[in-house]
């Protein structure tokens, strides 16, 4: 309810989280700034909101890529 009446003050924003679950609960953290969604005069929030998502996207590329070849590597080496 908070979170909800603070993004109704400051306008659309970005926040980045990394989690895990080590067996008994989630941790959550944030992984950078939050990122104001609202356009400026010199687009700057624009340029550096293009580089946050393009960091994203290139390493959830790179995660699921470790992902795949650590699988199949387990696989083909566990003589199916």
């Amino acid at each position: 309810m908070v979170a909800d009446l603070a993004c109704l003050f400051t306008g659309p924003q970005l926040l980045i989280a990394g989690g895990f679950h080590d067996g008994h609960k989630a941790i959550v953290e944030p992984l950078g700034d939050v990122y104001f969604m609202l356009e400026d005069y010199t687009n700057a929030r624009r340029e550096k909101l293009a580089q946050v998502l393009y960091a994203l996207a290139k390493g959830i590329n790179e995660l699921k890529e470790y992902i795949f070849t650590f699988h199949l590597t387990k696989f083909l080496t566990s003589g199916f």
